[in-house]
């Protein structure tokens, strides 16, 4: 039996197939993202409980450790999109209120590498790791107009 499903704003969909008797399969999702822009878009989606609160990676900035999340990389320039696992943690961490992030590749979470060519000016499109920087000190000398957090 099929249900039908009608998602007319931004929003995460992720499931898992289940079967008696079998292994159940690997999470899988997208981020539907009903949002126009002419940047670049990176969606990051992470059980709520892993990233805040008492034993989240904000929160204890300290402790080394990474969690599982979904994310989604829209190019506006070629109209193209990625989507994968990740592991995902604090970059540097430190007591800063910005912080920046990293997503690691590991077959644990799915993908050992992510193969899209998220810079163009770049001749490769595999990457074991990406790190969103939070602009640091350089934050004034930035031009960031939009933001998406799901």
């Amino acid at each position: 039996m099929f249900h039908i499903l009608v998602i007319d704003s931004t929003s995460i969909v992720q499931g898992k197939a289940f079967k008696q008797a079998y292994t159940s399969s690997p999470v899988d999702g997208i981020n539907l993202i009903f949002y126009e822009s002419s940047m670049d878009i990176i969606c990051i989606s992470a059980d709520p409980f892993e990233l805040f609160g008492i034993s989240g990676i904000f929160d204890h900035y300290t402790i080394d450790e990474e969690v599982q999340a979904f994310f989604s990389f829209i190019d506006q320039s070629t109209s193209t999109s990625y989507s994968s696992t990740a592991g995902l943690e604090l970059h540097s961490p430190d007591s800063e209120d910005q912080k920046s992030l990293r997503l690691s590749a590991k077959s644990i979470f799915g993908a050992s590498q992510f193969e899209h060519r998220f810079f163009s000016s770049r001749p490769f499109g595999n990457f074991e790791s990406l790190t969103l920087r939070n602009a640091g000190e350089d934050c004034l000398e930035l031009e960031c107009t939009e933001l998406c957090l799901n």
